[in-house]
């Protein structure tokens, strides 16, 4: 994902270097920071690559050059989860839905949840085939059903820090207001 983002005229970086020197006696605590950004705008302004690079445009020219962008939020999206234990591999009956039809999947289907070894001794490990290739579900690990339906596995500490219970839903919200 590209951003683009416009480079001011020298006119136009003097102008906020003098605006900048105009709104500094309100903010005391913040003096210097106000300095540094008015000093590396004049700076601009003043640099002879600047002006040169300016220079060389047609006029009406757009200004834009394109920066990459590393940083990103992971969308509020609602999944479903659920932590496999000894316990609960096995006991179903508090398996999810999705969870028991992606058990009764064959293990060559993505979305499969299947043994690990049909002749370990039971309580054994099981195995979730996913868009990535079959991953191993160590115990307390989760299973998530991603937005698209997908499965995949996620370790208890990445779960606790990326998610956070839902304890009602949009429409539930809706209907309390109405």
């Amino acid at each position: 994902m590209t951003r683009r983002w416009w480079c001011p005229s020298r006119e136009r970086l003097k102008e906020l270097a003098n605006s900048l020197n105009s709104i500094m006696p309100a903010f005391d605590s913040s003096q210097s920071a106000l300095d540094e950004s008015a000093r590396i705008l004049r700076g601009l302004a003043d640099d002879e690559d600047y002006k040169a690079w300016e220079d060389n445009l047609q006029p009406g020219e757009r200004t834009e050059r394109t920066q990459m962008n590393y940083q990103f939020r992971k969308k509020p999206v609602v999944i479903e989860a659920f932590q496999m234990t000894k316990e609960r591999r096995m006991d179903n009956k508090d398996w999810p839905e999705w969870l028991n039809q992606a058990w009764n999947k064959r293990e060559v289907d993505i979305g499969a949840v299947f043994r690990q070894n049909h002749r370990a001794i039971m309580p054994d490990q099981i195995c979730v085939n996913t868009l990535e290739g079959i991953m191993l579900i160590d115990w307390n690990d989760y299973i998530i059903k991603g937005v698209k339906g997908e499965l995949y596995n996620c370790k208890p500490d990445i779960f606790e820090m990326s998610y956070e219970e839902v304890t009602e839903t949009p429409w539930e919200k809706v209907e309390k207001l109405l």
